[in-house]
């Protein structure tokens, strides 16, 4: 059975794209050393750069599947990630 962890912080990030739904989940939790009592809690608007370079990530991904799709169109081969 797999251990159950005490998870410190949890934060979802889901956009909606072209070409797919995209999803990151982060969890917080405690170092193997430490109980989850012990730590503080983290406040939220740390995570919030998480999310703006995942809407980032996300862009260039959905932006490179676009020019593939056009070159592709076009008659050129597909790019190689």
């Amino acid at each position: 059975m797999p251990e159950q962890v005490e998870a410190l912080m949890e934060q979802t990030w889901q956009l909606g794209g072209t070409y797919a739904n995209w999803t990151m989940t982060v969890t917080v939790t405690a170092p193997n050393h430490l109980d989850a009592a012990d730590l503080a809690e983290f406040p939220a608007r740390h995570f919030d750069s998480l999310g703006r370079m995942f809407n980032d990530a996300v862009n260039i991904y959905e932006y490179l599947r676009y020019q593939d799709d056009r070159g592709t169109q076009a008659g050129h081969g597909t790019r190689v990630y």
